[in-house]
């Protein structure tokens, strides 16, 4: 029993890591240290899509460049995020008149609220206003994520 104590300290570092999990940590380290590099590249990226959106007049791509700008934001600010997913409703409403795309918006918006706690907010869009039998297929499946994801939001499992 000492012996296998004895073998089991020495496996470990001065701090008590073994080896794998020291490389882990400076790995991590690394990426922390890093951080202000990778938000501002995350910002630049937000920002060409934001001027791409403002210089586009096709109502269909300010759609989809709306909707990357709101994915872009999704983990980075919920106010950018949600204020984007509104613009791509009215987008979808008029002047594009495409229901499609405004189901696709409002899952999106409905998912956001979710995440962030909004869970009235997120029950009414996903549960009242959302016509769930015109959904297609493709958009079917993206209202079951969003669905699954608020019920294990709810049930405090929500991976985060």
């Amino acid at each position: 029993m000492l012996l296998s104590a004895a073998a089991l300290c020495a496996a470990c570092g001065p701090d008590g890591l073994d080896r794998p999990t020291r490389q882990l940590l400076n790995e991590l380290d690394g990426y922390v240290s890093a951080r202000d590099v990778y938000v501002a590249r995350k910002l630049d990226q937000m920002d060409a899509l934001r001027k791409l959106a403002q210089s586009t007049e096709d109502p269909r791509m300010r759609f989809e460049t709306e909707m990357n700008i709101a994915s872009e934001y999704f983990s980075f600010s919920f106010d950018s995020t949600q204020k984007y997913l509104k613009h791509c409703q009215e987008l979808a409403l008029d002047p594009l008149k495409d229901r499609d795309r405004y189901n696709l918006a409002s899952i999106k918006l409905g998912h956001l609220y979710a995440k962030a706690g909004s869970y009235m907010e997120a029950y009414n869009l996903l549960y009242q206003q959302i016509d769930t039998s015109s959904l297609t297929v493709p958009l079917r499946t993206e209202y079951l994520f969003a669905l699954y994801d608020f019920s294990m939001d709810l049930a405090g499992n929500s991976g985060m």
